[in-house]
Protein backbone atom coordinates (compact mmCIF):
# COMPACT_ATOMS: atom_id res chain seq x y z
CA UNK A 1 0.00 0.00 0.00
CA UNK A 2 1.19 3.60 -0.66
CA UNK A 3 1.58 6.12 2.59
CA UNK A 4 -1.41 8.17 1.56
CA UNK A 5 -3.30 4.79 1.33
CA UNK A 6 -2.37 3.91 4.87
CA UNK A 7 -2.74 7.52 6.32
CA UNK A 8 -6.79 7.04 5.08
CA UNK A 9 -6.60 3.94 6.79
CA UNK A 10 -5.23 5.32 9.70
CA UNK A 11 -7.72 8.56 9.76
CA UNK A 12 -10.63 6.20 9.37
CA UNK A 13 -9.34 3.73 12.37
CA UNK A 14 -8.76 6.51 14.72
CA UNK A 15 -12.63 7.84 14.19
CA UNK A 16 -13.93 4.68 16.04
CA UNK A 17 -11.53 5.75 19.02
CA UNK A 18 -12.70 9.37 18.76
CA UNK A 19 -16.12 8.67 18.77
CA UNK A 20 -16.12 6.56 21.89
CA UNK A 21 -14.36 9.18 23.50
CA UNK A 22 -17.03 11.78 23.04
CA UNK A 23 -19.66 9.00 24.15
CA UNK A 24 -17.39 8.53 27.66
CA UNK A 25 -17.42 12.28 27.79
CA UNK A 26 -21.06 13.33 26.78
CA UNK A 27 -23.14 9.88 27.84
CA UNK A 28 -24.35 12.03 31.14
CA UNK A 29 -26.01 14.57 29.29
CA UNK A 30 -27.96 12.19 26.90
CA UNK A 31 -29.34 10.72 29.37
CA UNK A 32 -30.09 13.14 32.34
CA UNK A 33 -32.00 10.98 34.18
CA UNK A 34 -30.00 8.16 35.08
CA UNK A 35 -28.14 7.84 38.37
CA UNK A 36 -24.56 9.20 38.67
CA UNK A 37 -22.90 5.57 39.80
CA UNK A 38 -24.25 4.20 36.43
CA UNK A 39 -23.36 7.28 34.32
CA UNK A 40 -19.66 6.82 35.80
CA UNK A 41 -19.97 3.48 34.94
CA UNK A 42 -21.01 3.65 31.38
CA UNK A 43 -18.31 6.00 30.72
CA UNK A 44 -15.20 4.41 32.01
CA UNK A 45 -16.68 1.47 29.83
CA UNK A 46 -16.48 3.59 26.59
CA UNK A 47 -13.38 5.07 27.83
CA UNK A 48 -11.82 1.62 28.09
CA UNK A 49 -12.98 0.84 24.81
CA UNK A 50 -11.15 3.40 23.45
CA UNK A 51 -8.80 2.23 24.75
CA UNK A 52 -9.19 -1.04 23.36
CA UNK A 53 -9.03 0.77 20.00
CA UNK A 54 -6.82 4.07 20.04
CA UNK A 55 -3.84 1.71 21.04
CA UNK A 56 -3.79 -0.55 17.76
CA UNK A 57 -4.48 1.72 15.55
CA UNK A 58 -1.64 3.85 16.99
CA UNK A 59 0.55 1.40 16.12
CA UNK A 60 -1.02 0.49 12.92
CA UNK A 61 0.03 4.68 12.44
CA UNK A 62 3.62 4.46 13.81
CA UNK A 63 4.53 1.20 11.65
CA UNK A 64 2.85 3.32 8.55
CA UNK A 65 5.65 6.09 9.26
CA UNK A 66 3.30 8.29 11.09
CA UNK A 67 5.10 11.00 13.55
CA UNK A 68 3.89 10.81 17.06
CA UNK A 69 3.04 15.12 16.21
CA UNK A 70 1.11 13.57 13.21
CA UNK A 71 -0.84 11.10 15.14
CA UNK A 72 -1.36 13.03 18.25
CA UNK A 73 -2.46 15.98 15.78
CA UNK A 74 -5.20 13.32 14.04
CA UNK A 75 -6.65 12.72 17.14
CA UNK A 76 -7.12 16.07 18.64
CA UNK A 77 -8.87 17.04 15.46
CA UNK A 78 -11.37 13.85 15.56
CA UNK A 79 -12.12 14.97 19.07
CA UNK A 80 -12.49 18.32 18.30
CA UNK A 81 -14.59 17.45 15.30
CA UNK A 82 -16.76 14.61 17.31
CA UNK A 83 -17.02 16.99 20.14
CA UNK A 84 -18.66 20.09 17.93
CA UNK A 85 -21.01 17.18 16.09
CA UNK A 86 -22.48 15.92 19.49
CA UNK A 87 -23.03 19.56 20.30
CA UNK A 88 -25.56 19.94 17.72
CA UNK A 89 -27.80 17.42 19.42
CA UNK A 90 -28.32 18.60 22.56
CA UNK A 91 -31.16 17.17 24.50
CA UNK A 92 -31.35 20.06 26.97
CA UNK A 93 -32.76 22.47 24.06
CA UNK A 94 -35.66 20.40 23.18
Amino acid sequence: MTKTENVIIFVSLMVIPAVLYGFANFYHLYFPNETIKKAILVGILFASLEYVFKIPTIRYGRDSGLSNVTIQMVWIILTLIVSYLMGFYNPKTI
